[in-house]
């Protein structure tokens, strides 16, 4: 079991079959993921991290440089726009998905409403399995 030279191994979490088509499910529905193989598709459910953060949480602030993308598993998040309220996020939606394909600052602020059970992936890790043949 010799491990090729720049072989890229994800990281796999663990997740029950609901998380696990939770996170299909929001895949489906984002441009980004569009037309991946379901084998690709199926490593970057399994790559997705597990985080919890408390109500009142700045899960990603306007301006600042993006790294993750997030899949709301529980609770709800809140985005804002200087300041402003322009929406809400709950189970089974996304954001932060532009951090995936470029380096660009974040466009609103993010903030966990109630306690919120997240998904996320990073960017290095979403590149490693879209560049794997």
């Amino acid at each position: 079991g010799d491990i090729a030279q720049g072989s890229f191994v994800a990281k796999k979490y663990p997740k029950s079959e609901e998380d696990g088509k939770l996170i299909d499910e929001a895949l489906k529905k984002n441009f980004v993921f569009a037309g991946l193989t379901s084998s690709k598709r199926a490593e970057l459910i399994g790559a997705f991290e597990p985080v919890v953060v408390k109500k009142g949480t700045k899960i990603i602030e306007e301006g600042q440089a993006g790294d993750y993308f997030y899949i709301v598993g529980s609770g709800s998040v809140d985005f804002q726009i200087s300041g402003k309220d322009v929406g809400t996020a709950g189970m089974g939606c996304s954001f932060g998905e532009l951090a995936l394909l470029y380096q660009a600052p974040r466009a609103a602020t993010c903030v966990a409403k109630t306690q919120c059970g997240l998904f996320r992936l990073d960017q290095n890790t979403f590149r490693r399995i879209l560049a794997k043949q």
